[in-house]
Formats: C-alpha cells, structure tokens, sequence
C-alpha cells in the first residue's frame, strides 16, 4: 500500500512531495497514520513518490483508519499554525443574500441565489484537541476557546457518517467526508461548505448578505392600483416599473401584494383576492368602485371577472364606475 502521507516520530506530518532524495529528511524514522508500523521514503525517479511499508506484503493496513487520523493530524496542525502565526482558518458557511433596493419603497427584500460568509475560526477558538470528550461525546477534533465554553467538533468521515445521536444533541458540528489524499491539502488552510464532502449540523442561522441590486434579475412583483377616477388593477411588473407606475399622477392609493408569488395573478383572483383589495382600500379612505362588490355580480368568469345580473353579460370590474345601477354590499362581501 502506497501512501504520500507519514509521521515523524515526534508526531510531525510529512507530505513524500515535499522531499527529495538526499535531502534531511530521507534517512528519518516514519511511521504509518494507519497501523502504526514503520514506513519506507521512496524517492526514486523513475516511479511516483511515495511511502510503503517496510515489509510490505506482510502488512494489513486499513486504508479507512490512515484517512481517518491523517484527515484529523490535517485539521488540527492546520489550524493550530494558523492561531500561532496569525493567519485565518477559515470556514465558509451558506447565508441567505438579500438586495434591499426596494425595501423602503415598495417594502419587498428580493432573495437571491445562496452566497457564502466566511469565518476566521480562530476569532474564535484559540485551542485544538483530537480525540477530545465534549458532551459525553468524543470529538474527532474539537476546537476549544480559553475566553468562552464555545466549541466546535470536527468530525472526519471515511465510511462512517456522523452518528445521529451525536447530531441530535445541538452541539456545532462540521463533518468531512474523506475519500482520497488529495482531499487533505484543503484542509490545511480551512473548512469549505461548498464543497459535496462538507455538511454543517447545528450551526446558528446566519444574518442575510447584502448586495448589489441586479440588473435585469428577472424579479417581478404584483401591486395593487386606485386612480381618480376610481378605477382599480392588479400590475405585475419589474420593481422598477410598479415603483413609476406608483409615482403616476393619476394614483391615489397602491399596494404591492406579497400574497402573489412569481407573479402569478391568477390564485390570487380565484381566492378573493383582488375583492379583499378593493375592500381593503375602502377602509383606508379610497374612492373605489368595483363591480365585485355589486350586488348584482354573478360568478366570475375567465374571460372577464364579473357577471352583471343587470346586464346579463360578462363585465370587467371597473365598469362599475360608470354604472347607474352599481349597488355595493361591502359588509356582506
């Protein structure tokens, strides 16, 4: 079995790319992350470099237990030269991200694809410990703080996942699915989320990222509409387009409908919707008329919303503007 990956006898990690035949370190004692036996440095040039046992077909060594305590070294060490040289480790975590142009004019946050936050862990934990207790669990690494209980277990897995139990006890988790060497030298710099071998359990939800509104991100809202005459519609548009249409000088009373989602208008008249609109601007002090409201509406229709009783035809709602027959039966609505 080849491994890149050994141990000095002091515990050190050694990465075989990093040596060159004849160097310091090609004559050391190396040890196997995995069995514990000893290791050979090959450094030829003719084969890749690599490390292997010293009597190599006589060893069983578990290619599961050599990731599983090289991935945990991998952590530990890393982030423990980032505390002692004053670098970050970080851990980029997802969070919601929220463009707030619309926020105070039209009271609507447009919820953008995930972003990711980046946190320097060693704001926040200054210690780090293998195979530590913590809960009445054992953490496979477990960053500690001296100014805080704060913690945070890092858990490696290689053909186990997390056991639920642990999961379910509200402490912090990161779990590091490792499949292959390359995997590691990731982790020397820190943790990333967005990666498929990383999944976060527990973690506090984090506050929305602010950015830049788009151009031509495709959002659309429905708002509500009353002129002075005392014409109503629903508009679905651009936020750009229901703030002008707003700012019309023939606009007495709008309102963007939240109820809508996508833009989709249609659930929204089906249950009552636009009716509820109508009657909530009576109750603000608007001059409204629609044909809803009518006593002598029928039932909606797809072609047109009302039929008139009066007229025994299909009407559209502002028609009531001009009715002489229009008798409305807000209470009963």
């Amino acid at each position: 079995m080849k491994h890149r990956y050994a141990r000095k006898e002091n515990g050190e990690k050694v990465d075989i790319l990093n040596m060159t035949r004849g160097g310091s370190h090609s004559r050391e004692h190396f040890i196997c992350f995995g069995c514990g036996r000893d290791l050979i440095a090959v450094l030829g040039t003719r084969r890749e470099k690599h490390f292997r046992h010293v009597q190599d077909k006589e060893v069983v060594c578990s290619r599961e237990t050599y990731l599983h305590a090289l991935a945990k070294r991998q952590i530990a060490e890393g982030f423990l030269a980032a505390v002692q040289t004053r670098q970050p480790y970080t851990l980029s975590l997802p969070a919601e991200r929220h463009c707030t142009r619309w926020k105070d004019e039209l009271g609507y946050i447009c919820q953008q694809s995930t972003g990711w936050r980046d946190f320097d862990l060693t704001g926040y934990f200054d210690g780090v410990r293998e195979e530590a207790a913590v809960g009445g669990f054992v953490a496979d690494v477990l960053l500690t703080s001296t100014k805080n209980d704060e913690t945070l277990l890092v858990e490696v897995a290689v053909t186990h996942r997390c056991d639920g139990t642990k999961i379910s006890s509200g402490l912090r988790i990161v779990e590091i699915s490792i499949s292959d060497e390359d995997q590691l030298a990731l982790l020397a710099a820190g943790i990333d989320a967005r990666a498929n071998n990383v999944a976060t359990y527990n973690m506090k939800r984090q506050l929305p990222l602010n950015v830049a509104c788009l151009r031509n991100c495709g959002a659309e809202l429905t708002a509500f509409f009353v002129y002075k005459s005392g014409k109503s519609r629903i508009l679905t548009d651009a936020p750009h387009r229901i703030v002008a249409a707003r700012r019309g000088s023939a606009v007495v009373y709008s309102r963007v409908v939240h109820e809508v989602a996508h833009g989709i208008v249609l659930p929204f008249l089906a249950t009552d919707g636009y009716r509820k609109e109508v009657q909530r601007a009576l109750g603000e002090g608007i001059s409204v008329k629609c044909c809803f409201l009518c006593r002598y509406a029928g039932l909606d229709t797809l072609d047109k919303p009302v039929f008139c009783k009066i007229r025994r035809t299909e009407v559209g709602v502002n028609e009531a503007v001009d009715c002489s027959a229009y008798r409305p039966e807000i209470e009963s609505r």
